[in-house]
């Protein structure tokens, strides 16, 4: 039996989709998949995850604040995923995210 190196949910990275669209923004496409499998929010016809900066920072500590924005933001420009607000204020912002494409190939 094969034991992970430390005790964490490893990350999936598919290296054809690194790739096309870069490490970064593969690694964060995963997270948003995985979290919507596990949350499967039913939100104008799609599924969604609620998702905040604390969360992807929690999931991905190697990232900085401002990695993971410029990330995100390329996921949204490349049409990759959709972001709804769900919850900003000035203390607090979570956002709904969205796959817009089968991109993985399930």
């Amino acid at each position: 039996m094969i034991k992970h190196l430390i005790n964490e949910k490893p990350i999936l990275v598919y290296p054809s989709l690194a790739a096309k669209i870069g490490l970064k923004e593969s690694i964060v496409l995963n997270v948003i998949k995985s979290e919507i499998e596990t949350q499967k929010i039913l939100f104008d016809g799609c599924l969604f995850a609620r998702i905040t900066a604390s969360d992807f920072l929690f999931l991905l500590p190697f990232l900085g604040n401002s990695s993971l924005k410029n990330t995100l933001e390329s996921l949204e420009y490349k049409g990759l995923v959709r972001k709804e607000i769900a919850i900003e204020n000035p203390t607090y912002r979570a956002f709904y995210y969205s796959l817009t494409t089968d991109v993985l190939g399930d």
